[in-house]
């Protein structure tokens, strides 16, 4: 069927050829006045021949309703205008009516291009003097949805009271041009506070502000198919006012148009709405106010369904100050341009767990980009939708300060050299290393001689000088490279990585610096000399050994050497 609206032209029931009597001329002006002002769709089919029918003329209803013009349908055939399957149904009515000779009222269904429609059709056959079925006079009524309703409401009273009062929903009936309240069903009365017959002594004015003038334009503008859903706020019996969404339609029956409103009480929701709309904007206000970074990220996939990347749904205005770009320009936009997943792996890897699993998850990350290059965030991820959820915080200041604890937990604060601790992480991490060297490392370790006897005679302080005078010996004895630390007391050790046969130059090199330091105190006036025992252990890369056996080898060479020194001195 064609969309295009044309009305039709003001047809006569009869076609002109027929013979009428002068005493039915008054009978088919009122017939063609009916025919053209009815809201009805009507039709005159001509019967041509036995199953053979023609239309003649069709009313403006009838194009309003269909959508098609005078063009599409008169003059032609019931099997040139609908689908075969209709048009075998229309025809099988058509004889039906002739035979029986009798109105015949059936319903059909029609598919307009606004959708399927059902109508009720009464067909009536039209005879010629010699009792033959000359033509069939259809009239075609919508009783879709709310009109259906309303067919019922106006054809049965029973259908209409079932329908007004057992229903839930709350149901006025009104005069359209009057405003008066003709009926409430039991909803009403129950949501209003008024009974029936306080109802029907009112008017809509009575329960909802409006003017004489309003509701005359309100009638129209609904009688129009206009306006028929409205939120208005209405009076209840108390004086209370809720807010209610009204549909609205008019129906006719007998001399009055009625007002036909159902109407739901929205209050709550309009109260729930109110109260997101509230929560919604306190929260904007916290995020874009608070000290975090917020980001909501949905999920890019590709043709196998994998998440391949994150797409930028909202971003706080501190997000984008802290990148340096403006929040609205980022909407969007692949977040790896915010933070690219080159340098921050970890970051992706933790939001495509979360967006797959739904479980929360926590990582820091250093961004590495513009005004963030050497911050530390902290980052809250949660699933959210089809995506996921950041808030960041800078956690720089934090990160430093665990650094700067880490340090001073590793390094002896008097020497300034690493501690046990320090030395014993990282020289277990670079022997694991030195497993992959063709070159041997050694372990030195010092127990510097006479050191009780400079703290009993000289005292502490002479003592701790002498402890960081010795480890400025050793920092001028081994590589920049090598490992230096203070074990506890006066010993000391050094870890020599992938230094090969170099052993001898080593100690040689250390002898030398002793010698110049003791000649430097002899002039400063100190009153004592610089002297250590030394037990050293080689790290074999083809045969490793743990740091703790090169220690305990390199600790009994030192307690010989020590002895070997004490009876050579005796």
């Amino acid at each position: 069927m064609t969309t295009q609206h044309r009305s039709a032209q003001s047809p006569k029931v009869r076609p002109d050829g027929l013979n009428r009597a002068p005493e039915d001329a008054e009978r088919d002006a009122r017939l063609n006045l009916i025919y053209n002002s009815t809201h009805d769709c009507m039709f005159l089919m001509r019967v041509e021949g036995a199953g053979v029918f023609r239309c003649e003329s069709i009313n403006r209803s009838y194009s309003t309703v269909t959508g098609l013009a005078e063009a599409d349908v008169v003059g032609r055939r019931p099997e040139d205008i609908l689908p075969s399957a209709a048009a075998d149904f229309a025809l099988q009515k058509y004889q039906e009516a002739i035979d029986i000779g009798e109105p015949l009222k059936y319903s059909e269904d029609i598919l307009l291009p606004a959708g399927r429609v059902v109508f009720e059709t009464v067909l009536t056959p039209i005879m010629d003097s010699g009792g033959t079925c000359t033509h069939l006079l259809g009239a075609m009524r919508d009783i879709t949805d709310r009109k259906l309703a309303e067919e019922a409401l106006r054809e049965s009273e029973s259908r209409y009271r079932q329908l007004f009062e057992s229903n839930g929903s709350i149901q006025f009936l009104a005069d359209a041009d009057t405003a008066r309240i003709l009926d409430a069903n039991p909803a009403a009365e129950r949501f209003y506070g008024w009974t029936r017959e306080q109802f029907q002594m009112m008017s809509a004015a009575d329960i909802v502000d409006i003017s004489d003038d309003a509701w005359i334009d309100y009638a129209k503008s609904v009688a129009r198919g206009e306006g028929t859903v409205t939120v208005r706020e209405h009076r209840t019996a108390t004086g209370e006012r809720k807010t209610v969404e009204v549909f609205a339609s008019i129906f006719v029956t007998g001399t009055t148009r009625v007002f036909h409103s159902i109407v739901h009480d929205i209050s709550d929701r309009i109260r729930a709405q109110e109260e997101m709309r509230n929560s919604e904007a306190r929260f904007r206000s916290a995020v874009d106010n608070g000290p975090d970074l917020f980001t909501v990220l949905d999920t890019i996939r590709n043709a196998d369904g994998a998440i391949i990347d994150f797409r930028i749904v909202e971003i706080n205005a501190r997000a984008g100050a802290a990148f340096g770009v403006d929040p609205s320009r980022m909407i969007g936009r692949s977040f790896d341009e915010l933070l690219p997943y080159s340098a921050n792996a970890a970051l992706l890897k933790s939001l495509v767990a979360v967006a797959e699993t739904g479980e929360a998850g926590e990582t820091e990350v250093q961004p590495r980009v513009g005004p963030l290059t050497d911050k530390w965030l902290s980052c809250q991820i949660v699933a959210l939708g089809r995506g996921v959820a950041i808030t960041a915080r800078d956690v720089t200041e934090r990160r430093r300060a665990e650094d700067e604890l880490r340090v001073l937990s590793e390094v002896d604060a008097l020497t300034g050299l690493l501690n046990r601790r320090g030395f014993e992480t990282l020289a277990a991490r670079h022997l694991k290393s030195a497993e992959h060297s063709t070159k041997s490392s050694y372990l030195f370790y010092f127990d510097m001689n006479g050191f009780k006897a400079i703290n009993d005679s000289w005292g502490h302080a002479v003592g701790d000088e002498a402890l960081v005078k010795m480890a400025d010996v050793l920092r001028q004895t081994f590589r920049e490279r090598d490992l230096i630390a203070r074990m506890g007391g006066d010993e000391f050790v050094a870890l020599a990585l992938s230094c090969g046969e170099v052993t001898n130059s080593v100690l040689t090199r250390l002898q030398t610096e002793l010698a110049q330091q003791n000649s430097r105190n002899i002039l400063a006036g100190d009153g004592y000399v610089l002297e250590t025992a030394v037990g050293m252990a080689r790290f074999n890369p083809e045969a490793p050994r743990s740091l703790a056996a090169l220690l305990a080898m390199a600790d009994r060479e030192l307690y010989e050497d020590k002895r070997i020194t004490r009876r050579e001195t005796a």
